[in-house]
């Protein structure tokens, strides 16, 4: 992040403490100030993806933002900036998004300023900066949801449904499909919603879905669809039947591919994972092709669209979150075995031209080479090296050559700059450090097959460097540690990049096993690994602790080391064995004794199913006596003073009133708890007797159990009756603050200017009117001006022709000149010098008329070009409504 940023959020973030303790004239003055220079700052990606909630400066501005739309006040100018610098984050930081949509809750207040720019009517404008800052916060389920939502849908509907087109229609659409998106519950509301609002019958939204299939807007288009797939069965069942499914796709690459208003091609590439990937029925850890798209890679358009939308890659900023889910459509694709093939022989057969010396490949090569401060966000290159390995792969494995698609230079720089990625171990990115190191080795095996690759790949990848990461994870991975342990003395968890780091030492020995039979360090390296007991716990870690692909390349590597008499079998079968009994013993115990889908206690639940649940551990609860408190002495100066309460006070009463219902919540939940664990004591006891018989072990397993029970049964019973009495405590301070403060309000109404607060509003309102009269004269002038340039094309046109018939006439009068003055030579001196000056005023008329011939030439042939260039335009439009009016022929 910049110093100029930092330092603006810094002001910013100051302003908004005092425009919020005193909202003075000049205290918004300031405060709209810092604001558009915040919307400078964060215009573009890299500034704004660069921000993060860590910044302590960001984070209060943020809450300020919040408090701000809450209040929903009369000052327009200042809302209107808090949205667009709200937008600029929100969509170029998915974190930053994720945290205003679920943690701050704010696309109620948003709705709620959507509201009022219709009721004071702002103009179009405004409504439109609204709609496209909800449409980014709803935007992949992380909004939370209440009661508000039905209002919106109800606008949305209405916006929709309406005869009289809108102008912010696509946003509309993409909001109603964000939504539809995220839940069965949220589309039974939609329908609900249809139902009361459309009074003839549903009939009438299912005809105005198919009427927005031709729409000249390609967000509209794609939410259409999204919409007709959630919404409408029977229109479902006829756009994705086996006849149209071949046109549906072809629709859904052409919205990826042109791309329209925000996040439409995000839009796109959801619609199209959903359209052709499901989970696999069976036990397998890759994706399975649906039965719509199981013919996918066999219709004749494929290949080219798969090599349009790889040009994208080279098109777009890698930074996006476009190129990110055009990156997550490859790799889905790439995953099936059934599309590799199809799409990997597309991307690689993608070639370069003069007008586009780049190709896919190469792009991907530099996205993959970006460092984590140049990417900003660590999954890029990530990524995009995960993809050039499934490409490079089918190509190696189809007998092709490396060379042929990328230099090898950058294949092997690519490898070693992954590969000598420095593991900092109290970095918050040591977990992307490893990923890079395994991809690398895994690009590096991929490409050691390659006779042309394989030389400069073993000066690369040389001994040396293989043992050196060895030796550092057997070093700084406190695996091993934790693996050798007596399951008693396992207590602390591992950090999570320890599997990532297990993954670079099989990823490495992978590597040596592909090098050792053309390199004999590699071969003696590979010997002494195998030998070294240090190796039998990270294979024991990865079979009982990794995921499917970690377990198999475990399991691959056991097959080698099992060459070997003297190898530990029965020592690693009793690592594997510990880790599995430990990791059950752990997974009944929270059956048991924890409440379904999660280990700590639920303080926040949103009003829908699938929202964010915010939670807070236990340990939280020993400083809610120093926040008692707190409210008393506050409240005692508050009583003291006889003063309005300033920002912070009303901000702990609020927090104060939203802690005594998620009190409430809580209490309930530990009365249920607490009945679910003497439940759980009395099967524990049934289960007890029932195993009398059983091993010791188990016994003394179980007893240990039924005491940490009735130990947790307890402290719960403890802090159930602290929880009451702290409740009761916490009612009374509320109590008495909501007097104190309902008394204040009353004198602050009292003592408030209504005419000032309403002529402040008029103003506002009035420079928000011009602002839009100014922006229609503009417009109007712009069509007057294109009318006027029309009329003197066709001026210019008529004066061409009327020069043309002029320099005719002149010429057959110098004809004529000429023959009069061969028949009078012996003539005056004097007519001879007067046709002299004839002639050069002639010559000067036709150079100059010569001159303007070819100014209009040069004219006309530009407007020539440009009705060519409109007349493909059009081509394509009325071909790609022809293609839609005849789906719907078809419906």
């Amino acid at each position: 992040m910049s110093d100029g940023l930092k330092g603006c959020i810094t002001a910013a973030a100051s302003a908004a403490h005092r425009f919020c303790s005193d909202r003075s004239e000049d205290n918004e003055r300031l405060l709209n100030h810092h604001l558009k220079d915040l919307i400078q700052f964060t215009a573009t990606v890299d500034p704004s993806a660069r921000l993060s909630i860590k910044n302590l400066h960001l984070c209060e501005l943020l809450h300020y933002c919040s408090l701000l739309l809450n209040e929903n006040p009369s000052w327009a100018i200042s809302r209107s900036r808090l949205h667009l610098f709200l937008f600029n984050i929100a969509f170029h930081n998915v974190s930053l998004r994720k945290y205003l949509a679920a943690d701050l809750q704010i696309c109620e207040s948003v709705f709620e300023c959507l509201k009022l720019s219709l009721q004071e009517q702002l103009g179009p404008q405004n409504l439109v900066d609204v709609l496209r800052l909800l449409q980014v916060l709803t935007y992949e389920r992380s909004a939370v949801l209440g009661v508000w939502t039905n209002s919106l849908i109800s606008f949305l509907l209405s916006e929709i449904i309406c005869d009289d087109e809108p102008q912010w229609l696509p946003y509309c659409m993409a909001i109603l499909c964000n939504l539809a998106a995220r839940s069965k519950s949220v589309c039974l509301r939609i329908g609900r919603s249809v139902s009361l609002f459309v009074h003839s019958s549903y009939k009438a939204f299912s005809r105005k879905l198919l009427q927005l299939l031709a729409h000249d807007s390609r967000t509209v288009v794609i939410a259409c669809l999204v919409l007709v797939g959630f919404l409408e069965e029977k229109l479902r069942d006829t756009i994705f039947c086996a006849r149209n499914i071949p046109q549906t796709f072809q629709c859904v690459f052409n919205v990826l591919i042109l791309g329209d208003h925000l996040m439409t091609r995000c839009i796109a590439v959801d619609l199209l994972k959903r359209l052709v990937f499901c989970e696999s029925s069976s036990v397998s850890s890759s994706l399975t092709l649906t039965s719509t798209g199981k013919d996918l890679a066999s219709y004749s358009y494929f290949e080219k669209t798969i090599q349009l939308v790889a040009t994208l890659l080279i098109q777009i900023d890698p930074r996006t979150e476009e190129s990110f889910k055009v990156y997550d459509l490859f790799l889905a694709l790439c995953s099936v075995p059934q599309l590799r093939s199809a799409v990997a022989h597309a991307i690689l057969h993608c070639h370069s031209n003069e007008e586009k010396p780049a190709t896919p490949l190469l792009a991907i090569c530099d996205t993959a080479g970006l460092s984590f401060d140049e990417a900003i966000e660590p999954e890029v290159p990530l990524k995009a090296i995960r993809l050039l390995i499934c490409l490079l792969q089918e190509l190696v494995e189809s007998t092709g050559r490396v060379e042929d698609v990328v230099p090898i230079a950058h294949i092997l720089q690519l490898v070693e700059n992954n590969v000598k990625t420095a593991i900092e171990t109290v970095s918050d990115s040591v977990k992307f450090q490893c990923q890079r190191i395994t991809e690398g080795l895994r690009l590096a095996e991929i490409v050691s097959t390659d006779e042309d690759i394989r030389v400069c790949l073993l000066e690369v990848v040389n001994a040396a460097l293989c043992s050196h990461i060895i030796e550092s994870q057997i070093i700084s991975n406190p695996v091993i540690t934790y693996i050798r342990q007596p399951e008693s003395l396992r207590t602390e968890p591992l950090p999570e990049w320890c599997n990532d780091g297990v993954a670079i030492v099989l990823e490495l020995m992978r590597i040596l096993i592909s090098l050792k039979d053309y390199s004999k360090s590699h071969k003696d390296l590979y010997l002494k690994v195998l030998k070294d007991d240090r190796l039998i716990p990270f294979i024991a870690y990865a079979i009982a602790h990794g995921n499917a692909e970690l377990t198999h390349k475990a399991l691959l590597l056991f097959v080698h080391c099992s060459q070997f008499h003297t190898f530990p079998t029965k020592w690693l079968g009793d690592l594997v064995a510990t880790c599995r009994k430990k990791k059950s013993i752990v997974c009944a115990s929270r059956d048991n004794y924890l409440p379904k889908g999660s280990s700590e206690y639920c303080l926040n639940i949103s009003v829908d199913d699938t929202s964010t649940v915010h939670k807070k551990p236990l340990n939280d609860l020993s400083t809610k006596d120093d926040r008692v408190i707190q409210f008393s002495e506050i409240s005692d100066n508050i009583h003291q003073k006889n003063e309005l309460p300033g920002f912070d006070t009303l901000r702990l009463l609020s927090i104060n009133e939203k802690k005594i219902q998620n009190m409430k919540n809580r209490e309930r939940e530990l009365e249920d708890l607490l009945a679910k664990k003497e439940e759980a004591l009395r099967e524990s006891e049934l289960l007890r007797n029932r195993n009398n018989q059983e091993n010791e072990n188990e016994i003394a397993s179980l007893r240990d159990a039924i005491v940490v029970s009735k130990k947790k049964i307890e402290d719960l019973d403890k802090l159930l009756i602290s929880l009451r009495t702290e409740k009761q405590n916490v009612e009374e301070i509320c109590e008495s603050y909501k007097k104190t403060v309902e008394k204040k309000e009353e004198e602050v109404l009292s003592l408030t200017d209504e005419y000032d607060s309403l002529k402040k509003v008029a103003q506002e309102k009035n420079v928000l009117q011009e602002e839009n009269n100014s922006e229609r004269e503009l417009a109007t002038l712009m069509k007057s001006r294109y009318d006027e340039l029309r009329k003197n094309f066709a001026l210019t046109s008529n004066a061409l022709i009327e020069k043309d018939k002029q320099c005719a006439q002149l010429m057959n009068e110098h004809k004529n000149m000429e023959h009069d003055l061969m028949i009078k030579k012996s003539e005056n001196i004097e007519v001879c010098e007067n046709l002299k000056r004839l002639e050069k005023e002639m010559m000067d008329i036709r150079n100059s008329k010569n001159s303007e011939i070819k100014h209009l030439q040069d004219l006309v042939d530009e407007k020539v070009k440009e009705i060519e260039c409109l007349n493909k335009e059009l081509q394509k439009v009325l071909k790609f409504k022809s293609n839609m009016l005849r789906m719907m022929d078809e419906i």
